[in-house]
C-alpha cells in the first residue's frame, strides 16, 4: 500500500480555503483535512502573515476568517498546482464560503 502526502502548500491551501467562510480552529482542521501537528506548524504562519484573522465574536468566540489577501494566495496556489504539478482537477479552487462573521476586511 503506498501512503499519499500532500505538500505544504496542498495543506495551506486547505487551511485558507476552509477558513474562508469563518470558523473555529477545529473545524478549520476538521474541514482542511489537517492533524493537529501539521496545524499547529502552518496556521501561525498565516495569522503572523495577514493571511487569516481572527475575529471575534460575542456569541461564538474566536473565530478565525481567511483575509482578501489569503484569498487571493488560495486563489495563486491553485492556479500553481494545476498547471505545475502535472495534477490538473486534484486541487480545484472550490467556491469560498461566504463569511458568517460581518468584518471590516471582509
Amino acid at each position: 500500500m503506498t501512503r499519499s502526502y500532500r505538500s505544504r502548500y496542498d495543506v495551506i491551501a486547505s487551511i485558507l480555503e476552509a477558513a474562508s467562510g469563518g470558523a473555529k480552529k477545529t473545524h478549520i482542521m476538521h474541514w482542511a483535512n489537517v492533524n493537529y501537528q501539521s496545524f499547529r506548524r502552518y496556521f501561525p504562519v498565516l495569522l503572523d502573515d495577514g493571511l487569516i484573522v481572527k475575529v471575534e465574536d460575542p456569541d461564538r468566540g474566536d473565530m478565525y476568517r481567511t483575509t482578501e489577501e489569503g484569498r487571493a494566495v488560495l486563489k495563486a496556489f491553485t492556479t500553481a498546482l494545476g498547471r505545475f504539478s502535472g495534477a490538473r482537477g486534484q486541487f480545484e479552487y472550490h467556491k469560498l464560503r461566504e463569511p458568517l462573521v460581518n468584518h471590516p476586511d471582509a
